[in-house]
């Protein structure tokens, strides 16, 4: 449902073009509300995961900007899943809250406020 309704914010910013993916559940448990402007799309993939290996894919080397407004989860399996790809392509990554304050350790680690585990 979220892919649907980003797709409908999208496309009334007059970005049709820009391909929007299906992103991990999460684990805190909300409602969500449906919206007139929600609607499928060819433009929705079912993989975000997969959209964003392609998306960095096509990407020059250090030029990606990761920006992570929500669940920190699916951002982390692709580092997992892609560590080489993702030191390669990744600039910056830039996130909303949800990180312990850093120590010594080079990792960051979720807070678990926005239910990132």
């Amino acid at each position: 449902k979220r892919a649907t309704l980003i797709r409908g914010v999208l496309d009334a910013l007059g970005l049709p073009d820009v391909p929007v993916g299906v992103g991990s559940p999460g684990v805190t448990e909300y409602t969500l509300q449906s919206a007139e402007y929600a609607r499928p799309s060819s433009r929705v993939f079912e993989s975000g995961m997969d959209l964003m290996v392609k998306a960095l894919r096509k990407s020059e080397d250090s030029s990606v900007q990761l920006v992570c407004l929500a669940s920190l989860t699916d951002v982390a399996k692709l580092l997992h899943e892609h560590e080489d790809l993702f030191a390669i392509k990744v600039k910056e990554v830039v996130t909303i809250g949800s990180l312990k304050p850093l120590n010594h350790s080079k990792f960051v680690v979720p807070d678990g406020v926005s239910g990132d585990e």
